[in-house]
């Protein structure tokens, strides 16, 4: 079994923050209404506000700025997104900002400033959307996450590696109680290919500890074979010095014997 190549995520489920602020011609030349006629053909429905009085930590009013929950026609990448909202903006990509929605409610919530009172408290009336019942309904927390598919579910259950509590506070309490039996066979099916996976590794690894074990013993076999070779050529090359020298010493008497006869 070979590791999972790391999959990059995919959503149409976004929430954006754009600069309205142009640095390079230090002027403003983007509207909110001008932003969403260029995005809205885009999406199913959008909910965007113009956050133009926000403070920085010394009180400082800061440069306007738009907030846009959204959901996509069709998955996007961050990156992609980015590219493509860029372009049709025509802005610089670096002037957006962008991530995936986990709650509707809580982004929407969000652009209002309902759970932050030490920020301005913007009205529900300065919200541009298609779909004002979605957001009189996030109002209300009545709105469950919509982009829960068994794609986004088993993409969390691996995030969190089957803790539940983390799952649970991912998706919210009514959507684990919905889904909860999913979710243990997720995590069953995971734990199974990890173990499995952990098998292949252990099995893999034996096997080149016996790959390698037997590469030592053919060396060393290598290794025993060139040195009988060895000593047999030492003992055949003695020998032949040995008879060689026992010749020499015959052929001196020989020539001594015969010098005396004369």
């Amino acid at each position: 079994m070979e590791n999972k190549p790391k999959t990059i995520p995919q959503s149409k489920m976004w929430s954006l923050s754009i600069e309205a602020f142009n640095n390079e011609t230090n002027e403003y030349d983007l509207t909110l209404e001008q932003a969403i006629n260029k995005i809205k053909h885009e999406t199913h429905y959008f909910f965007a506000i113009n956050h133009d009085k926000d403070t920085t930590k010394d009180g400082e009013i800061r440069k306007n700025h738009y907030h846009i929950a959204l959901k996509l026609k069709s998955k996007r990448t961050k990156n992609g997104l980015l590219k493509r909202f860029a372009s049709l903006l025509e802005i610089n990509k670096t002037r957006i900002s962008a991530q995936i929605t986990k709650s509707q409610e809580l982004i929407i919530r969000y652009l209002l400033h309902l759970d932050n009172k030490d920020k301005h408290q913007y009205a529900p009336d300065t919200v541009l959307t298609n779909r004002t019942d979605i957001l009189n309904l996030a109002l209300k927390g009545e709105i469950e996450r919509e982009d829960l598919t068994a794609e986004s579910l088993i993409l969390t259950v691996e995030k969190f590696g089957g803790n539940k509590l983390k799952i649970m506070g991912e998706i919210g309490l009514n959507n684990y109680t919905k889904y909860r039996g999913a979710i243990v066979d997720i995590i069953a099916t995971l734990e199974n290919e990890q173990f499995l996976l952990n098998m292949e590794q252990k099995i893999n690894l034996m096997k080149k500890d016996a790959k390698a074990e037997r590469e030592r013993i053919k060396k060393m076999k290598e290794y025993e074979t060139e040195k009988q070779k060895q000593e047999i050529e030492n003992t055949k090359n003695a020998t032949i010095k040995g008879i060689r020298k026992e010749i020499n010493e015959i052929a001196i008497e020989v020539l001594r014997a015969k010098k005396h006869r004369k």
